[in-house]
């Protein structure tokens, strides 16, 4: 993708098919025309810090293409709404 930056995103899930629900975040985020999923870090397994929960988490970090004609605000509405999606299944 030209004329695009580098963003990195933290993904994790604690609930459900964990990694079903990372793969999904991906995939999601690859569909979107000004987004492409460059590289996606090992998947590790941690603990809960802070709080309480039924499962530890399943963590990575994704290095995304964003194309520059997508405005920080826009991308953080884009990441909401891909969220919201998550939490309905």
């Amino acid at each position: 993708m030209s004329g695009a930056v580098d963003v990195y995103l933290g993904l994790g899930s604690n609930q459900g098919n964990r990694r079903e629900n990372i793969d999904s975040a991906l995939s999601m985020l690859d569909s979107n025309e000004k987004i492409h999923v460059d590289k996606v870090s090992d998947i590790i397994e941690t603990e809960p810090w802070g709080f309480a929960a039924e499962q530890n988490f399943l963590n990575c970090v994704a290095r995304v293409q964003v194309d520059k004609t997508l405005t920080p605000e826009e991308m953080l509405d884009v990441l909401d709404a891909f969220s919201q999606r998550m939490s309905e299944k």
